[in-house]
């Protein structure tokens, strides 16, 4: 699978790269520099400014897997559990982690999925789901109201302004658009965003982890491998380059790969490489703007732009240096903070990360000094004190600190 992953990421970078310029002037967008090292470690003295804990209660029948998908509203997080690449289920927790419960299940009956790709929420009244070639909308109870069917698979969805935009690989069928627009009432509208015929082809084996993101006005989306982010506008379908992404000396240049090379060639000159390749997940908030990029060992790279200074901040290991010091994460695909609260930046943290760097840290501190560190954090105590190695994550509620 990763074999198969990679190979596909130099594919899709190859085109991307010529096709870049298709689309609109490069001219007004924003270049964000990002210069990595292989070693590079984000202390996280230099973006926290305060974190709360939030552990997911943990029941039988609320287990959770990989999370591709969280989304908060005032008071509740929805998030995706997967087991291997598919999605499965959709849960609903409180604030304080309280599990509420799952919305809709497998089957195949009316309301349900047989395999549940992604899905986005309309205010605070309706929840839309996106299961193969359906789009099921529910209320916020998990009610299932009605479902409409589908041309494409919508791989990502984003609703914005009483439209959706549902992100649809492989659609050499609909002319190489990779992007279809629909009403509120999920009804076809039209198929835009045109990438080349070999772009489409590839994207059908890419994984990824967020393509959109949103703010009031516009949404925002990267194709895979391309290393610029769009701004589009819903009501007018344009789309603009907003952020081009420069990696400087980490950046891969197709030039290197044979045009109408073997593609297991290029996936050695990839395995042999630390190239960063993709953006793999994207979001907007008010003040900063977070890229996750991943490079051909499997790695991943934070990176956090100021949208007031443009500095960033980038790294491809997490470092504890405020609170249970010393411990460090090294950064995978979708284990990178990328969700967001509000102004708040989440993080799905396992319940081992925490235990590790609790425990090693109780044992350094000695029992005297132990003592002050638990009257002065309580919270932490008394979360990664109930934890054990079956636990669902912990969300980790970061205010940013400026920079």
């Amino acid at each position: 699978m990763k074999k198969i992953y990679i190979i596909c990421l130099v594919m899709v970078f190859l085109m991307s790269c010529k096709n870049e310029n298709n689309h609109a002037s490069h001219s007004n967008a924003t270049t964000i520099t990002i210069v990595t090292e292989s070693e590079d470690v984000l202390n996280m003295s230099t973006f926290v400014d305060s974190i709360e804990l939030v552990p997911l209660e943990t029941k039988d029948d609320n287990l959770i897997g990989r999370i591709p998908r969280i989304i908060a509203t005032k008071d509740c997080y929805y998030l995706l559990s997967a087991s291997g690449w598919h999605s499965k289920k959709l849960f609903m927790f409180d604030k304080r982690g309280h599990f509420i419960r799952q919305i809709s299940k497998e089957g195949e009956g009316p309301g349900e999925y047989i395999d549940l790709r992604d899905f986005t929420i309309i205010g605070d009244s309706i929840i839309k789901m996106a299961e193969v070639y359906n789009i099921m909308n529910f209320d916020m109870e998990g009610n299932f109201l009605f479902e409409k069917e589908q041309k494409a698979t919508a791989m990502e969805m984003v609703h914005l302004k009483g439209k959706t935009i549902t992100y649809n690989p492989g659609s050499q069928q609909r002319g190489n658009l990779l992007l279809t627009l629909l009403d509120n009432a999920d009804n076809y509208v039209m198929d835009f965003f045109k990438v080349s015929s070999l772009e489409s082809q590839i994207s059908d084996c890419f994984s990824r982890g967020e393509a959109f993101t949103s703010d009031e006005k516009y949404i925002y989306f990267n194709h895979p491998l391309s290393n610029i982010i769009y701004q589009v506008d819903i009501d007018t379908q344009k789309y603009t380059p907003h952020y081009i992404i420069d990696y400087k000396d980490k950046s891969l240049s197709w030039d290197i790969f044979p045009e109408n090379g073997d593609v297991n060639i290029w996936g050695k000159l990839l395995r042999e490489d630390d190239k960063v390749l993709a953006i793999d997940e994207i979001l907007d908030m008010n003040n900063y703007f977070v890229i996750n990029a991943v490079d051909g060992k499997y790695h991943s790279y934070f990176s956090i732009y100021s949208k007031r200074t443009g500095k960033v901040l980038t790294g491809r290991q997490i470092k504890d240096d405020l609170f249970l010091k010393g411990n460090q994460v090294n950064l995978k695909p979708m284990k990178t903070p990328h969700y967001k609260d509000g102004d708040y930046l989440l993080w799905v943290i396992s319940p081992q990360t925490l235990l590790n760097g609790f425990n090693s840290y109780r044992e350094l501190l000695g029992e005297k000094k132990w003592d002050l560190f638990c009257k002065k954090y309580p919270h932490l105590v008394e979360v990664c004190s109930q934890l054990d190695e079956e636990s669902n994550p912990v969300l980790a509620r970061i205010k940013i600190k400026d920079f």
